[in-house]
């Protein structure tokens, strides 16, 4: 449980502090830290799970899909386009990828993870799903 410790009691507590200075208190702040390396656990594992998604992982593991997937592509016929915003990552590409699979047209806006090599690797990952990617700092969408 040691490495658990260090991975939240100084870092994670202190960029906490930095954007709440006096708006949580000690175990807040700790209880915010385990739940975001929980989230940030549980998302990785939903990005492992991206190759293996097909009709039939969206049929057991999506709740009451029918009708989201009839809408979805209903919508499509339109034209009109849509912004479907989630605001992190795992989940995200999980929904990304469903959201291909049943034949609608989709491309990521994504920020970028200060760390370069951490980085590098949710790009390379990203890039696997074969769903186009623009930083969210691209002049594209200016």
């Amino acid at each position: 449980m040691w490495p658990l410790k260090v991975l939240f009691s100084n870092e994670k507590s202190i960029l906490i502090r930095q954007v709440f200075p006096d708006r949580y208190t000690d175990r807040e702040v700790r209880t915010i830290a385990w739940s975001s390396w929980r989230n940030f656990c549980l998302n990785t594992v939903d990005v492992f799970r991206l190759k293996n998604i097909d009709q039939q992982w969206i049929d057991r593991h999506v709740v009451d899909f029918e009708p989201i997937r009839d809408a979805l592509l209903a919508h499509c016929q339109t034209g009109q386009g849509a912004i479907i915003a989630s605001p992190h990552m795992g989940a995200s590409e999980v929904s990304s990828v469903v959201l291909q699979k049943i034949g609608v047209p989709i491309f990521l806006i994504t920020g970028t993870v200060k760390n370069p090599q951490v980085n590098a690797h949710i790009e390379e990952i990203r890039g696997r799903t074969g769903i186009p990617t623009v930083l969210r700092e691209s002049s594209l969408l200016k």
